[in-house]
């Protein structure tokens, strides 16, 4: 059953169990661990789940899944991720591959593709995006044992996905222990702004 329509934006739900309102209370108490626990659920929701089954533990079946549908997926949580991390309210103004390449270069899971943030931007990223396929080569696969072979152009989605996830799960643990006052959190406040000036109706 659908949740009837918010009143005024602070009954706008952020994520299943998270209102602006309630968000705003965590944010006033400086509440790191539950700030912390929303972000991972709003991401887990939004993007995660629709590409692993109704199990935080358990993959979709392979007959049921897209590599496609995953990478488009995993292309949308990156930048979302990347907004968050620097405190931009959106992705526009040219920012294109330096996202890739930040985010690429920040996470140990990702290190294969560091150098490639702007071939994965343009061949991989807008290639589905636009496209609704790869460009120069770029095959989608979930079968590798690899998450991904710059060299024969090859990206395992099954493996994309779970590593980032694990990504998820290091931006919530830096959220927790973060100085409240630092740039992890100002950047994350100054987007949070942003998405919640999105609410408005």
């Amino acid at each position: 059953m659908s949740k009837p329509l918010p009143a005024n934006t602070g009954e706008v739900f952020l994520s299943s169990n998270f209102t602006v309102a309630r968000y705003r209370q965590l944010e006033d108490l400086k509440d790191r661990q539950g700030i912390s626990e929303f972000v991972h659920q709003r991401f887990l929701e939004r993007y995660l789940l629709p590409v692993k089954g109704d199990q935080c533990d358990t993959y979709a079946s392979q007959e049921a899944k897209s590599g496609f549908t995953m990478m488009a997926i995993c292309c949308l949580m990156i930048e979302a991720l990347e907004s968050f991390h620097q405190g931009w309210p959106n992705t526009r103004k040219k920012k294109g591959a330096n996202i890739f390449n930040s985010f690429f270069s920040r996470y140990q899971e990702f290190s294969p593709l560091q150098g490639h943030g702007a071939q994965f931007y343009s061949h991989v990223r807008c290639g589905i995006m636009h496209q609704a396929e790869t460009t120069d080569g770029w095959l989608i696969r979930r079968d590798q044992l690899l998450m991904v072979d710059t060299v024969a152009k090859i990206i395992d989605a099954n493996i994309f996905v779970k590593n980032l996830e694990a990504c998820l799960d290091h931006y919530c643990d830096e959220l927790i222990s973060a100085d409240w006052d630092g740039l992890t959190w100002i950047n994350f406040r100054a987007k949070m702004n942003a998405v919640i000036r999105n609410c408005r109706r």
